[in-house]
């Protein structure tokens, strides 16, 4: 079993709301089940875990690095920005992979444009 110590900033202790009252130091067996459930809670500097280890945030469905539902939205926003494709956080996961869809695989229409843009650019 994996234990788990509060090793926050409050020496007296921690009321760490659906988690309960911590004290400094304390340790505490705990399932991976449970470590999984709350590890936007517990995976930070203010708890030691032992026994452990939490496996990766993004799961890449196709393992070919481009993302896809698998992939958490932040992991998403920073290939987006990475790769310079457009993206709002407020925006859905369907939306932002439906974006870099796009912008992997432009459709006809704009790939002429932008063909006819580089034309006229050339021409001046």
């Amino acid at each position: 079993m994996p234990t788990i110590t509060y090793k926050g900033p409050r020496r007296t202790g921690a009321n760490m709301g659906r988690l309960g009252w911590w004290i400094w130091g304390q340790s505490r067996e705990v399932s991976a089940e449970w470590l999984e459930a709350n590890r936007v809670a517990v995976d930070g500097p203010e708890f030691v875990i032992e026994g452990h280890t939490f496996g990766p945030k993004s799961v890449d469905k196709g393992n070919d690095g481009i993302p896809d539902m698998g992939w958490k939205k932040g992991d998403i926003l920073t290939w987006m920005e990475d790769n310079g494709v457009n993206g709002s956080s407020l925006s859905t996961k369907k939306k932002l992979i439906d974006a870099i869809d796009a912008h992997l695989n432009p459709s006809e229409e704009s790939i002429n444009k932008a063909e006819e843009a580089k034309i006229i650019e050339s021409d001046e």
